[in-house]
């Protein structure tokens, strides 16, 4: 097992593998980053949060930080695990998170090129990590980043939104300057028609939306890297680190630097 490498400020990343011959039963320590597990061989099972996932080969689960996790097999065992934080670009954050509507934990399976693409992707990402002599591996990162997005495309639930809705919402993650009446016109609508269709189908109005999604990424940046807060305010679109910060405790109740800190020590 190799241990944590942080080989940049905007991605965190750690990977190892584990081959078991025979039984094993054993739990680990509650990690701070968001998580992955591929099975490549044999059957086990791992508890997280209270939920038992059974795998086997093809099988990989992910899962947000926080949970402790218990393994156990009662025989032959073989996975690839990884620790990751996300970037901004990369929308796991936004289908997987534990609330009501979201998992805290999920299972996903590939069968044929998906499940061969994935394996060779951890596996190239391992061999690069393991083998680097202490030298940054972008190309690691972005081989995980491969995998965590073809999951994330594939839990991604189908929208039944308006059409017009669906549009302003990418439009409204895409772009954090675009004023809502540029954002109605692009989709067709006024400014009251594009308001009131908003509010109807998602319960929000577009800015509380932006800024809902906007607080999430802030939040994943602020616990899964050590990236400063003037630099995680411009990658969540805003050119102000003292309005980013004083908008953040208005809308979450903490700081930035209270959240991260709140969230390092419950994770100890």
């Amino acid at each position: 097992m190799k241990s944590s490498h942080q080989p940049s400020q905007t991605l965190y990343l750690s990977i190892g593998s584990h081959t078991f011959p025979g039984r094993v039963h054993f739990t680990q320590s509650i990690v701070n980053r968001w998580g992955g597990l591929f099975t490549l061989d044999g059957k086990g099972e791992l508890q997280l949060d209270g939920k038992t996932f059974s795998l086997s080969a093809g099988d990989l689960v992910f899962y947000v930080p926080g949970p402790r996790h218990v393994f156990h097999s009662p025989g032959p065992w073989k996975y690839i695990w990884f620790h990751f934080s996300l970037r901004p670009h990369i929308m796991l954050d936004r289908v997987f998170r534990p609330d009501e509507q979201f998992p805290s934990a999920a299972k996903l399976h590939f069968e044929k090129t998906e499940r061969r693409k994935v394996q060779e992707a951890l596996e190239e990402a391992f061999e690069l990590e393991h083998f680097s002599e202490g030298r940054d591996c972008p190309l690691a990162e972005l081989l995980i980043e491969s995998v965590v997005q073809r999951a994330s495309d594939r839990m991604e639930k189908p929208t039944t939104l308006d059409p017009r809705i669906h549009k302003a919402q990418k439009i409204l993650l895409a772009d954090s300057v675009s004023d809502m009446d540029t954002v109605a016109r692009k989709c067709g609508m006024s400014h009251t028609a594009f308001y009131n269709l908003f509010r109807k189908e998602t319960g929000l109005s577009p800015r509380r939306f932006r800024e809902r999604q906007w607080i999430e990424q802030a939040k994943s940046l602020l616990e899964c890297t050590d990236l400063p807060l003037q630099q995680i305010a411009r990658q969540v679109g805003s050119a102000d680190p003292f309005y980013f910060s004083a908008r953040f405790k208005a809308l979450t109740g903490i700081s930035p630097s209270g959240h991260r800190k709140n969230f390092r020590e419950n994770c100890v």
